[in-house]
């Protein structure tokens, strides 16, 4: 942040400290451990399921619809405002696993 102000400010040297400074550093820190949470979580999850249905093409079928659904509200959130936040991140991951939820019901009920 303060090398972008740098950049488009030359004349006018920014200097923060305190309350701001940890906010933007939380801020970061949280948005960087719910991408490695949510990785994992999708990584334990999909061999889960590779170990339960053996099929490549199930896995395939049980993302799709999250996948479709994340990229697209991705590709809205970042197209109205410029950047997409570790709120809207930690959002998409629990929606994941309800979509996720909701594909292991449909298969396991068409498995049987």
């Amino acid at each position: 942040m303060r090398d972008e102000w740098d950049r488009l400010h030359p004349g006018v040297p920014m200097d923060y400290f305190g309350t701001f400074l940890i906010a933007d550093a939380n801020a970061r820190q949280i948005k960087k451990d719910i991408k490695v949470t949510a990785t994992i979580a999708m990584v334990l999850i999909l061999a889960l399921l590779f170990y339960y249905y053996r099929h490549p093409v199930i896995l395939f079928l049980f993302i799709l619809p999250g996948a479709f659904g994340i990229l697209f509200s991705f590709g809205l959130i970042y197209l109205f405002r410029g950047n997409i936040s570790g709120l809207a991140l930690s959002a998409s991951a629990v929606i994941f696993g309800i979509v996720v939820d909701y594909s292991f019901h449909f298969f396991s009920d068409f498995k049987k």
